[in-house]
């Protein structure tokens, strides 16, 4: 998997660790990433890449146009993941 503007990323360590935010440009050494909620377009979290994983999601431009579809469609993915989380602990039992 490689990094680009779009993708669907999890936050490993820091203040927002488990959550799921989408990037919005990077550099050499960091990451900007956004959530459409505390994190817009405007102002987009600095992170290191050490401190996220990538996932296989990667949001397409029309999305990431702006920060009301971005929030929408993170929840969806953050909601979609919990049901499967779900259902995984069911299984188990």
């Amino acid at each position: 998997m490689e990094l680009c503007r779009g993708r669907v990323v999890k936050i490993r360590a820091g203040r927002d660790a488990g959550t799921f935010m989408a990037v919005a440009d990077f550099d050499n050494s960091r990451v900007y990433l956004v959530n459409g909620n505390d994190r817009c377009l405007d102002k987009p979290k600095s992170k290191n890449y050490k401190h996220i994983t990538l996932t296989k999601m990667v949001l397409d431009e029309d999305t990431m146009s702006a920060d009301k579809k971005i929030k929408r469609k993170l929840r969806e993915i953050r909601e979609s993941r919990r049901l499967k989380e779900v259902f995984d602990c069911q299984n188990k039992i």
